[in-house]
């Protein structure tokens, strides 16, 4: 792996951890669109949430232009 792959892949890494402190506590959580599966709420966590600073912030590191 690359220096600046390894690099982008933290910086995503440090966006999303951010992302998700900060989506958490208010993210909406529908159930019916999830697999019927006796136990899958046990097991995963999924949040709902559009979020398009999040998708622009992530493909400018990407891009490297962060």
């Amino acid at each position: 792996m690359t220096p600046e792959r390894r690099a982008k892949l933290l910086a995503l890494g440090e966006l999303h951890d951010q992302w998700v402190a900060r989506k958490l506590p208010s993210a909406p959580f529908d159930p019916e669109s999830r697999p019927d599966s006796k136990d899958y709420n046990q097991h995963y966590v999924d949040l709902d949430s559009d979020d398009d600073e999040f998708h622009r912030q992530a493909m400018a590191i990407v891009r490297g232009e962060s």
